[in-house]
């Protein structure tokens, strides 16, 4: 199994939406073909009807605390190991690691060579929660999703078991909310899928009934009844944006890609309108104010105003995550800040 573009299928899922079990299994390690860069925002099919008071913060308050918790350090492939790298390129941690994500709240997973089982690493390289788990995902809010045994759950810093490994699938926390996959017998052998919501204590927020959905961000969660297309609701299932799109992301400082009838991607603000009107073939969600968008068989960067900053160039794109992002140039993968410059690129 080879382990070249795991940085990029990682990267691309964090925002995206989640349809089946799709969400957060999509940043397992993964081959070649499977770990094709093209970012498809958001899928979901979600109805909240919680009852629980959820505080939903500005998007400017997530950057700040994205900011405060940032260390500046990012994970890089070197022939066959993982380590980090700083802004300026240089290696910070040695790569000694299977396969390694970004760090979030001051911790990173990585893939202990010795045991085959992910863990947390601190800044200095060590295992500050031990690799014990299957698959391990970057914190959020305190908060880090694992899968043991096949099933998804969530630790806190102390890496003690907070969500009860009990979930099919799951995603990041967002404003204490996060959503879960769930597997039931339906009769005859036949099993069906479905999403809810919990809070950070693995509570429902919202029963599981949906056949997909998107993350919840910026108080709406995209959703999509069988068959039909797409809108967003709040998380007390009041309709917000009727449904109208054929796909939908995750909102994200304010907008969310939406997909319309032609087929095309453009990003809309919280009360359905285009801001960016559709023109791109692919689009990701904005981060840092930036967001990755695919138009003329290449990827660059947009920002708010839809002008490419970053013209397209690359044939595989990510958020920015502390100034910088990963892209793909043939099979390269390289780090670029928000002028284009390129500050790492793999030698292999």
């Amino acid at each position: 199994m080879k382990r070249s573009t795991i940085l990029l299928a990682c990267a691309a899922i964090l925002t995206a939406s989640c349809s089946k079990q799709e969400m957060l299994k999509a940043q397992a390690p993964v081959d070649d073909k499977a770990a094709a860069i093209t970012i498809s925002p958001a899928k979901a099919d979600s109805q909240p009807l919680s009852q629980a008071p959820v505080v939903v913060k500005p998007p400017e308050e997530h950057e700040k605390e994205k900011m405060a918790e940032a260390v500046g350090l990012y994970p890089v492939r070197v022939d066959t190991k993982y380590g980090f790298i700083d802004k300026t390129g240089k290696i910070a941690i040695e790569p000694k690691y299977g396969a390694a994500l970004a760090f979030s709240n001051g911790f990173a997973p990585a893939l202990d060579m010795q045991t085959g089982k992910w863990g947390y690493i601190d800044k200095s390289g060590k295992f500050a929660i031990p690799a014990k788990f299957d698959i391990a995902y970057p914190f959020a809010e305190g908060m880090g999703v694992i899968r043991l045994a096949g099933n998804y759950g969530a630790v806190d810093r102390s890496g003690n078991i907070a969500v009860p490994t009990t979930f099919a699938g799951m995603s990041q926390f967002t404003d204490g909310v996060a959503a879960v996959l769930i597997n039931q017998a339906v009769g005859g052998g036949s099993v069906a899928t479905a999403w809810g919501f919990v809070d950070k204590e693995g509570k429902y927020l919202i029963q599981p009934r949906f056949e997909s959905v998107t993350p919840f961000g910026d108080g709406l969660i995209g959703v999509r009844k069988l068959g039909g297309v797409w809108g967003y609701v709040d998380i007390k299932n009041q309709q917000v944006i009727p449904p109208q799109f054929q796909e939908a992301g995750q909102f994200s400082q304010g907008l969310a890609t939406a997909k319309d009838k032609h087929l095309r991607w453009g990003f809309i603000d919280k009360t359905g309108k285009y801001i960016i009107a559709p023109q791109f073939i692919a689009a990701n969600a904005f981060s840092e104010g930036l967001a990755a968008a695919f138009k003329d068989n290449k990827w660059g960067f947009i920002d708010k105003a839809g002008k490419f900053v970053i013209p397209p160039k690359f044939d595989g794109a990510t958020q920015f995550n502390d100034g910088l992002a990963l892209v793909k140039t043939g099979e390269k993968e390289s780090y670029v800040d928000k002028t284009g410059k390129t500050v790492w690129t793999a030698k292999n």
